[in-house]
């Protein structure tokens, strides 16, 4: 479940960076965020030390500890309360990361992902349903879903905002140099909508 942890912690920036460029809504404190964090690795190292806990468990727990920081946000006098926004946001991030993770392991299960993209496209499918989900790091922009692996590609008129919660479903064989570094593409579904993106631009911790 590593990288499930890793990209529960990355949601959690994902609360902080929309609560941050929100106008309409104050600028939690910083520790707010660093307890939601805490509280993760907690049910991490409990993960870890029993091993028989489903994933639904960890869900449970997850969603009680975040209600855990909200409780003792508002009980510390010395910490400003933050809006109910914020937590509200981490709770529903909680359930789009546990609907798009069971939906894609029942899709697994049924289908045969890996082997359907496999002899589809030819490239490399991802081996397990944790390793299929990402954030979108674009620094504030949007990205551009392209039909093929490569930068001359046909785009779909769809574009995938920053921050968004993707499923990956495989990589290509090819890469590119951008910023001197050498990056795959990946195929990805967003809402529905599927294409590829370049592998710097997602997070998975």
């Amino acid at each position: 479940m590593l990288n499930f942890f890793n990209l529960a912690k990355t949601l959690i920036n994902v609360v902080k960076a929309k609560n941050e460029t929100d106008e309409n809504v104050k600028t939690a404190d910083r520790t707010v965020f660093e307890n939601m964090e805490e509280k993760i690795r907690g049910i991490e190292d409990t993960v870890e030390k029993d091993n028989t806990r489903t994933r639904a468990d960890v869900y449970a727990e997850m969603r009680k500890r975040m209600e855990e920081v909200r409780i003792e946000n508002e009980a510390d006098p010395e910490i400003e309360t933050a809006d109910s926004s914020v937590f509200t946001d981490m709770q529903k991030q909680i359930d789009e990361l546990q609907k798009k993770l069971e939906a894609q392991e029942s899709a697994n299960t049924k289908v045969g992902t890996a082997d359907v993209f496999r002899s589809n496209t030819g490239n490399a499918a991802p081996s397990s349903a944790e390793e299929m989900m990402a954030v979108t790091n674009s620094m504030g922009g949007s990205l551009e879903l392209r039909l093929e692996p490569n930068m001359g590609a046909q785009k779909h008129a769809v574009r995938v905002p920053d921050n968004a919660l993707i499923q990956i479903l495989g990589y290509s064989e090819n890469s590119i140099h951008l910023d001197g570094k050498e990056t795959k593409f990946v195929f990805v579904d967003y809402n529905g909508t599927r294409g590829w993106l370049l592998d710097s631009y997602l997070n998975r911790n």
